[in-house]
């Protein structure tokens, strides 16, 4: 959460007045970016969506659309929001979000989901992940994480991104990087992954 919400160049909701907006906290000019805002249902049906492009000045905050959800009270929405700059580089956040505040029970009627995981070793200490989401229900807040044979955590562990959500469709890939020294390959140690409606798996690397 704090890396995703001190990226330079930011999109974000602002939960006060449910209104999008853009942040450019550096010195230079963004030219060519487009923002993406995505609402989807809790599983993962696409209800609306739009794209804009914009142009931020240096230390501007630009405010976008108001979000306004379906009138139902009982559901829970997810809101995909992502920033392309003209390089390339890519802002991209998730909110879950419901007409009734804080009331997010719905999120237990997710089905079972078992997304698809591989390794590739890139170098010591280094690899790249690459999980999918290949069925028809949302992967919500999945968590990966490196143990031993006794299920204790392997630590120190870097991943560039950690408890995320996988819509259907979706797909993430992830470096992962281990304190090769500890003899991981080998002995009894595996990457995890988790999540709400994600039950745990285990692969040796």
């Amino acid at each position: 959460g704090y890396k995703h919400g001190a990226e330079p160049v930011h999109i974000q909701l602002n939960l006060n007045d449910s209104v999008v907006c853009v942040i450019n906290q550096t010195a230079v000019r963004v030219l060519q970016a487009v923002a993406s805002v995505q609402l989807y249902d809790m599983h993962g049906k696409k209800l609306s969506g739009k794209e804009m492009n914009i142009t931020l000045d240096p230390h501007q905050v630009k405010m976008l659309d108001k979000v306004i959800l379906p009138s139902d009270p009982e559901q829970v929405f997810f809101l995909r929001l992502m920033l392309k700059d003209g390089q390339g580089a890519t802002d991209e956040n998730l909110y879950w979000l419901s007409n009734r505040k804080h009331s997010y029970e719905k999120l237990n009627e997710l089905a079972k989901v078992a997304p698809s995981l591989m390794i590739q070793r890139t170098s010591t200490g280094k690899a790249i992940l690459e999980i999918s989401n290949p069925g028809n229900e949302t992967a919500f807040f999945i968590r990966l994480k490196i143990t031993n044979s006794d299920h204790e955590l392997l630590l120190p562990c870097f991943f560039t991104e950690n408890f995320f959500t996988l819509l259907p469709g979706d797909n993430k890939k992830i470096l992962m990087e281990f304190p090769e020294e500890s003899n991981v390959t080998g002995s009894g140690h595996s990457l995890v992954m988790e999540g709400w409606n994600v039950s745990e798996t285990g692969m040796k690397f």
